[in-house]
């Protein structure tokens, strides 16, 4: 289909789609793909060495923290709104700390966003503001949503000017009307 690259959403109990890290990134060569980054929504602080060094075992070049971690993502399932429990101060500690962890062990940390990391609080400032600003570029970066920041009403190419060089992939998808 003309893919040369990949990114894996099927992190399990050590395992990359039921193979061992060494088995996937074996069977990713079969295919003649390279694996570029994995989704990692089960990690924490407990299991983050092991995952990152799971990610790397499997070739990847970025771990990507795809919801805060360790229940604090929330989702009502009536209504599909999805949010955070739990401040941001408390997410943006974890992923300095796991983003620090994943530099020393050879890998870059991501964070994928949703749609309310993009709406404001009552200052103004929305959460991918607060975790770019307040967490180094060494250590964390983003894997940025185009659809769900669209949908939250955020203009992407203002973030890209605002805090260049921090968004290292993107997701896109099509967005009927």
């Amino acid at each position: 289909a003309g893919y040369q690259y990949i990114e894996a959403a099927g992190y399990e109990n050590g395992t990359y789609y039921g193979m061992s890290p060494k088995e996937f990134k074996n069977y990713l060569n079969e295919l003649g793909l390279e694996p570029k980054s994995s989704h990692q929504g089960s990690i924490s602080y407990e299991n983050a060495d092991q995952q990152i060094a799971d990610a790397i075992a499997a070739g990847f070049e970025y771990v990507v923290v795809p919801v805060p971690p360790m229940g604090m993502f929330a989702y009502d399932f009536e209504t599909g709104a999805m949010g955070m429990k739990g401040t941001p101060e408390t997410l943006i500690e974890f992923l300095s700390i796991i983003g620090e962890k994943a530099t020393i062990a050879g890998i870059n940390l991501l964070y994928h966003n949703h749609d309310f990391e993009f709406i404001s609080d009552d200052q103004g400032i929305t959460l991918v503001d607060r975790i770019l600003s307040e967490t180094s570029p060494e250590h964390v970066n983003f894997q940025i949503d185009l659809y769900w920041a669209t949908i939250a009403g955020a203009d992407p190419v203002e973030f890209f000017e605002k805090y260049p060089g921090r968004f290292k992939a993107f997701h896109v998808k099509d967005r009927d009307a």
